[in-house]
C-alpha cells in the first residue's frame, strides 16, 4: 500500500518537472514582465492585488482574467498568447523608458546647476561664496 502512495507521489513530481521543463521562454518572459509591472503598480499594505492587476489590464488591454491566470496558474501554463506577450513587453518597455527619461532629466538638471555654480551665475552660490570670502579676510 505504501508503495502505491509513494509511486503516486513520484508520478506527481515527475509530471510537475515535465510541465516546468515544457514552459516556453515566451511564457517565462511574459511572467517576468507581468511581475515587474505588478511590483510597480502594487502600493503595498492595504492595496489589493486585484486593483493593481486591473490597472495593468487597463494599461495593456490584456483581460484581467488572463493576468490572474498568469499570476496564480503560471505553473500549469505551457505557453502565452502572442498578443499578450507583445502587450506586456511593450508596456514593460514603456515603463522602463519613462524611468530612464526621468533619470536623464534629473542628471541634466544637476549638471546645469553644477555648471551654473562653477560659472558664478547662481545667486545662491555667489552669496555663499561672498560670505566665505568675508570670513577668510
Amino acid at each position: 500500500m505504501s508503495d502505491k502512495s509513494v509511486s503516486g507521489f513520484d508520478n506527481f513530481l515527475s509530471e510537475r518537472r515535465r510541465s516546468a521543463a515544457m514552459q516556453s521562454e515566451a511564457l517565462i518572459d511574459g511572467k517576468r514582465w507581468f511581475d515587474a509591472l505588478m511590483d510597480r503598480e502594487f502600493s503595498g499594505r492595504g492595496d489589493k492585488e486585484k486593483r493593481a492587476r486591473g490597472q495593468i489590464a487597463d494599461d495593456t488591454g490584456v483581460p484581467e482574467s488572463y493576468l490572474f491566470r498568469l499570476q496564480y496558474k503560471f505553473q500549469d501554463m505551457r505557453d502565452i498568447s502572442g498578443e499578450v506577450y507583445r502587450r506586456l513587453m511593450l508596456r514593460y518597455h514603456e515603463v522602463c523608458q519613462a524611468h530612464e527619461d526621468a533619470a536623464d532629466d534629473k542628471r541634466r538638471r544637476r549638471q546645469e546647476i553644477d555648471h551654473a555654480a562653477h560659472q558664478g551665475t547662481d545667486p545662491e552660490c555667489n552669496r555663499d561664496s561672498a560670505a566665505l570670502v568675508g570670513r577668510e579676510t
